[in-house]
């Protein structure tokens, strides 16, 4: 009898510390789905610092052309700033997080909308990842358990992936820094992101280029949340997509390394025009798209535009993209 109760009373306290902690749970996802507080306002701050200068001294008098990214445009050095010298006469408020995709871009974008009246709205798509931000590549024989189930909830509660960001955020990774400036390229020493996403799938790259296999499904439900982020905007706002190409659809040496490390590159096209390309086209038909792919191709003939050990673009890599976003004559 005393067994029993034992049992009772524990199994009981079991079920009210998972029933706290999915109250607790769900509550931190609708703070953070409903931005009840600014979850970037660090990240923000430190990449608009002249931004928040200028507001003050010119009472916000320039037009104002959002930017929403990734990793790609969220450091201090990217080609943001590069437009930033090229146009004086415009604000550009840098509003990239790395590691985010549209799910969370459509959330910043809406709670921004409340400070901003943009003319402009710059929203940054990466090949080698914005569709796999939507539902990651799970595979229960080739990664570890942990790994599936922090995608498997991840996908579903964001707050999760926030905090895996705000984790990563705070450690520091001499090896990883030691091996982006590295000239040469290592299997061993390359990015460990883009190594756990070739081990989930080893045709990856090669159907989000081409859109096939799960990222075609993906695509639709980019497609959806896509149409919600334009439907939030201002209508007098102009929707300019800036497509950033993988290194594998720029020459066949990146090809090659990306086969050493597991990825699938046969009949990937080294081509300016792609079916993600076109797809997008036809999905914002009164959005500008940008493909600075023609260019990388032409110019990046000794593979300086992507790290040796990372798939982001070096600072070469960078001034190209803002020249090519700069030909276009947007801002003019």
């Amino acid at each position: 009898m005393k067994g029993s109760n034992i049992y009772r009373r524990t199994r009981n306290w079991l079920l009210y510390g998972i029933f706290l902690f999915c109250v607790v749970l769900g509550t931190i996802e609708l703070c953070y789905r409903f931005q009840v507080i600014d979850f970037y306002s660090n990240v923000f701050s430190a990449l608009n610092t002249e931004h928040e200068q200028e507001q003050e001294q010119e009472q916000g008098n320039k037009e104002i052309v959002l930017i929403l990214g990734d990793s790609f445009s969220a450091y201090n050095q990217c080609y943001v700033e590069n437009l930033r010298n090229e146009y004086p006469n415009l604000d550009f408020v840098n509003l990239s997080v790395p590691g985010i995709g549209i799910l969370q871009q459509k959330i910043i974008l809406e709670r921004k909308l409340k400070t901003y009246n943009p003319k402009y709205i710059l929203y940054q798509y990466y090949v080698g990842n914005d569709l796999t931000d939507i539902r990651h590549p799970i595979n229960w024989n080739t990664l570890s358990f942990s790994r599936n189930l922090y995608w498997l909830f991840g996908d579903k509660l964001l707050i999760l992936q926030y905090l895996n960001w705000k984790l990563g955020s705070l450690r520091t990774d001499n090896k990883s820094g030691e091996a982006i400036k590295s000239n040469s390229f290592s299997q061993e020493t390359y990015n460990a992101r883009s190594k756990t996403f070739l081990q989930s799938d080893s045709l990856l790259l090669y159907n989000q280029v081409l859109l096939k296999g799960d990222a075609k499904i993906n695509f639709e439900d980019w497609k959806s949340n896509m149409n919600e982020l334009v439907s939030s905007m201002p209508t007098s706002a102009k929707m300019i997509v800036l497509l950033i190409p993988h290194c594998i659809q720029v020459n066949s040496e990146y090809q090659q390394r990306f086969t050493e490390l597991g990825a699938h590159t046969k009949n990937i096209p080294i081509a300016a025009d792609y079916p993600i390309l076109n797809e997008i086209k036809k999905a914002l038909p009164n959005s500008l798209v940008i493909n600075p792919l023609k260019d990388f191709i032409e110019l990046d003939t000794n593979t300086s535009f992507y790290f040796a050990n990372d798939p982001h673009l070096t600072e070469i890599g960078q001034t190209v993209l803002a020249k090519t976003i700069i030909q276009q004559n947007i801002f003019n």
